[in-house]
């Protein structure tokens, strides 16, 4: 098992320097799916998780550098592993494990899926180049989270697709290059909203399009009124600075949103690319859809509950999708004013995340 001593399932702790001594799911699912850990004490985990313990198949850091690829139970070495120290003797112990503790030898030979599931599950697969895949497999394809290093000391944590790396990743080169956002079939096409992948999973995440001017709000009421109020001006008052990321969907920054909202931004009108058409808010991501239901069914209440800026409001329509769902808002009565506006409320299962992302809207139905 030489080959794979230079391998570390390691994240660069550079990137994430500010998550240093804290606890955190940097990315995928660290409660029932794969996902990557960093400990209190820099250590990091990537694999299975069980009601948000280390089961099943994994890579464990540890900050000194040794590290264990195998399985886990209940958060212990458990089942066939490979553990390589970072000591003087360079210890390696391959083979069987139980209850944290080496029991006995055995070889798993020099390539090939070494241990786990590399068909249809969560499997640690090494090429006889030494390049080394943990991660998650559908018909013997790379699909789902994981983490590839090249044997050139390149590696890339993240989703794949049928092999590709494909949905949200952090892309390393040997170089010191560094690309963290969203690829689509191997190609790097836009940089991440948020500071680090784990954000999108909390609670209180930060907005990342902020302006200098910008205004976060701690109600939903409050929000939208505010930019229902400048519907009239074609969003004018909270039209934040013009985004220069050709990469990125929206045309401006906004100056408003939600009090730890992930992005906030406008879109342009699709007959007018100068005439701004749609305010958008993301403002919160789940991995347990039941969490994400609950504030979903929350904010529509609370909006329902509004006296709105443009006189009452009523849901127009509400529409329930296996992976989406929408509550559509129009005024009473909407004068020349607020012809066209709708106030949307979606719950959106985003894929390549694995999360369930609450998105606020306000739509000029007549321009966009």
């Amino acid at each position: 098992m030489h080959s794979i001593r230079t391998f570390s399932c390691l994240f660069f702790i550079s990137l994430y320097s500010l998550q240093l001594n804290a606890q955190t799911c940097l990315s995928g699912d660290c409660y029932n799916g794969v996902g990557t850990y960093l400990f209190s004490d820099n250590a990091e985990y990537t694999g299975q998780w069980l009601n948000g313990v280390r089961t099943g198949v994994g890579c464990y850091d540890w900050a000194d550098g040794s590290f264990y690829l195998g399985n886990f139970v209940s958060g212990k070495l458990e089942g066939y592993g490979i553990y390589l120290g970072n000591d003087e003797k360079e210890t390696t112990l391959v083979g069987l494990f139980r209850d944290g503790k080496f029991l006995e030898a055995k070889d798993f030979g020099s390539s090939g899926c070494l241990i786990g599931n590399c068909y249809d599950g969560v499997g640690i697969y090494l090429w006889t180049n030494d390049d080394l895949y943990v991660g998650e497999w559908k018909s013997g394809i790379r699909t789902g989270y994981g983490r590839f290093d090249w044997a050139d000391g390149d590696f890339y944590t993240g989703y794949f697709k049928d092999n590709l790396l494909d949905g949200r990743g952090f892309y390393s080169k040997k170089d010191g290059t560094e690309m963290d956002g969203y690829f689509e079939k191997n190609v790097f096409i836009r940089k991440a909203e948020t500071e680090t992948a784990s954000q999108a999973f909390q609670s209180t995440p930060a907005i990342a399009t902020k302006d200098a001017s910008y205004v976060a709000y701690d109600n939903v009421c409050s929000l939208l009124n505010e930019v229902i109020k400048s519907y009239p001006d074609d969003f004018a008052s909270v039209k934040g600075k013009t985004n220069d990321d050709y990469l990125a969907l929206y045309n401006w920054h906004s100056s408003v949103g939600m009090e730890g909202g992930l992005e906030a931004g406008i879109y342009s009108s699709l007959k007018d690319k100068t005439l701004p058409a749609l305010w958008y808010n993301t403002i919160l991501a789940y991995t347990d859809v039941k969490q994400a239901m609950d504030k979903y069914d929350e904010l529509v209440e609370s909006f329902s509950n509004c006296q709105a800026a443009c006189g009452s409001m009523i849901i127009r329509t509400t529409s329930k999708a296996n992976e989406r769902y929408s509550t559509y808002f129009e005024p009473v009565s909407s004068g020349k004013d607020f012809k066209g506006l709708q106030v949307i409320i979606d719950l959106i299962y985003v894929d390549y995340d694995k999360s369930w992302e609450i998105e606020l809207q306000v739509l000029n139905d007549v321009t966009f």
